[in-house]
């Protein structure tokens, strides 16, 4: 009856010693490769940059920071027809982005509280009673707001 149970710990040490062997190659596996990554991200930093002095230049000055801040500021920010902005989130503005009337651009829409201006799968959706916007400088249906 014992012959099992001897049986059945040798067979959980021979387990435990595998796991151990398995690990032990999986570690060394992960170092070998952490190697590679780290000696080709060197030899693609001294390819792209050259020197430490011309890495430093691009941290400092990213040439794609203004164009990152240009997006986050319509985003985030977005100005009204009367200038006005306010730091609030927008999240429509990822899927349908709000386009604000300016006197060059749909002017009789400038501060009238039926103003969409939202962008649906490429159209502009101006308002309910003139999809398309009105054409000329003064809308018959315009109904100014003083918080818009």
């Amino acid at each position: 009856m014992d012959d099992w149970q001897k049986d059945f710990w040798r067979t959980v040490e021979s387990l435990g010693e595998n796991v151990e062997v398995f690990l032990q190659d999986v570690e060394q596996t992960i170092e070998r490769i952490g190697t590679e990554v780290i000696q080709d991200v060197g030899e693609t930093f001294h390819t792209v940059f050259g020197s430490s002095d011309e890495w430093e230049s691009f941290l400092e000055n990213p040439p794609f920071l203004n164009e990152l801040e240009e997006f986050f500021t319509d985003v985030f920010t977005p100005t009204d027809a009367d200038g006005s902005s306010g730091f609030d989130f927008y999240p429509d503005n990822f899927i349908n982005p709000k386009v604000n009337p300016s006197p060059g651009f749909h002017p009789a829409c400038v501060g009238c509280s039926y103003y969409h201006g939202r962008i649906y799968e490429g159209s502009l959706l101006v308002c309910a009673m003139h999809p398309y916007g009105w054409e000329g400088d003064s809308c018959p249906d315009s109904s100014l707001n003083s918080s818009n």
